[in-house]
């Protein structure tokens, strides 16, 4: 079955927007996936997350330092909807990502730190993103291509 254009579009958006900001927050990325005739999620992947905080059962606790690269790479496909259109209709794997990785903070934060944080979380991400539009837009087209996770990162340098 073929994705219609506007969610195709509006996916795209969202996965380049957690692959931008893993780039501009440090965090390699290793590969991605928009079309996945397999039946996986679309998604994007990052070195050393995926075994040591998207496995499940991991016990590895974060700190806040480390929180504050997580929070907003998490938010970003979230914010990058938001900015796009009236309604966001990807965030809740997104959210459900964070709500683990705060779980696992150490010192352990209250709900109402979790929920500023979370805020704060989206406000940067969207800051991120909207300091860097062209890059996003080209990484958008790259993405759309299936282009290497290496021509992606061309795209966002403008190379």
């Amino acid at each position: 079955a073929r994705i219609n254009p506007e969610s195709q579009s509006r996916l795209a958006r969202h996965e380049a927007a957690h692959f931008l900001a893993g780039y501009l927050l440090g965090v390699p990325v290793t590969e991605y996936s928009l079309y996945t005739p397999t039946g996986l999620s679309p998604h994007v992947e990052f070195a050393q997350l995926e075994e040591e905080l998207q496995a499940p059962g991991s016990e590895k606790k974060l700190d806040k330092t480390e929180l504050e690269t997580m929070g907003p790479l998490a938010m970003s496909g979230l914010a990058a909807e938001g900015m796009q259109y009236d309604d966001v209709k990807g965030g809740q794997a997104d959210l459900l990502q964070l709500q683990l990785m705060l779980d696992r903070t150490q010192p352990r934060m209250k709900a109402t730190e979790q929920q500023d944080f979370t805020r704060w979380s989206v406000y940067r991400a969207v800051e991120l993103l909207r300091n860097n539009r062209r890059a996003h837009e080209a990484l958008i087209d790259a993405m759309k291509d299936s282009r290497s996770v290496l021509e992606c990162i061309k795209a966002i340098e403008g190379i």
